[in-house]
Parts: C-alpha cells; structure tokens; sequence
C-alpha cells in the first residue's frame, strides 16, 4: 500500500466556522434578552389609600338605558328617547359631582337597546366629569356567555 504523505504544510486556521459560531451566539443571546423596561422602573403613580382622607361617595347612580331608548335615574326620565342630547342628565350629573368628586356611575343598558344611546350617556357622564364609569351586567347573561 502506498500512503501518501503530506508536504510540510502547517494546518490554515478556518476562519468560516469561527464567524458562523460568533453569529450563532449573537443571535441566542438577542432573542434570549428583553428589551421591555422592567415595571419597577415604568415611572407611575399608584393611587395609594389614605386613611385620613376618605372621598366621598353618595349612593350608586344607575343609569338605566331602556330598549326604546329612554334614560331613567332612580324611575325618573331624564330626556327624550330620539334626543342625542341629554342635557338633564348632564345636569343632575354635574350637580352630584359638586357634592361627591369621585361619584361613581353605573350604566346598566337594555340588551336590545342600540350602542349609539349607550354612548350618548357615556358623553353625558363625560360632560359632567365624572371619572368612575362601569357597566351592570344581569347574572343570567354572564352565566349564558360562560357557558359558551
């Protein structure tokens, strides 16, 4: 058998492989790394609970939107169910929010009843300044949509 032997040549470092591991791990430690602000460092304030200082709070305002349209507080009708303005709501809102800064208000919206009248009390609520606003869902409607 023959075996060929190599001159004195001395094995050539291959830069290739080297560049192609430099590029891997690069890629591993970007994807690897956040570049989300961490929440210890979001610059907000918190609301913090003031013994001292207790807001005052009426009783829960209801706004109730019928499916014709018309707006009841506390059984009586504030507007006209074709108006989309509803400045005695306004009004009556405006005059709680005097009394009671952070008065909250609940919306409570017949389900056959159109989103626009919905929204014309939300921009009553807006025009009053009341700041806390939420929606009242029936129990039978949370219990049909869970057991979707």
């Amino acid at each position: 058998m023959r075996f060929f032997k190599g001159g004195n040549e001395e094995p050539g470092f291959q830069m290739a492989p080297m560049i192609d591991c430099v590029f891997l791990l690069l890629i591993f430690f970007m994807c690897s790394s956040s570049f989300t602000a961490p929440e210890a460092e979001l610059n907000i304030d918190l609301p913090a609970v003031s013994t001292k200082t207790q807001a005052k709070i009426g009783e829960d305002v209801i706004v109730n939107v019928l499916s014709d349209g018309s707006i009841m507080v506390n059984e009586k009708q504030y507007g006209s169910p074709e108006s989309k303005d509803i400045p005695e709501l306004v009004t009556m809102l405006t005059d709680l929010t005097q009394i009671f800064e952070t008065q909250p208000v609940i919306i409570f919206a017949d389900p056959d009843v159109s989103h626009e009248r919905v929204v014309d009390v939300l921009n009553a609520c807006a025009a009053a300044k009341i700041k806390s606003v939420s929606f009242l869902v029936p129990e039978e409607r949370i219990l049909k949509i869970s057991n979707r």
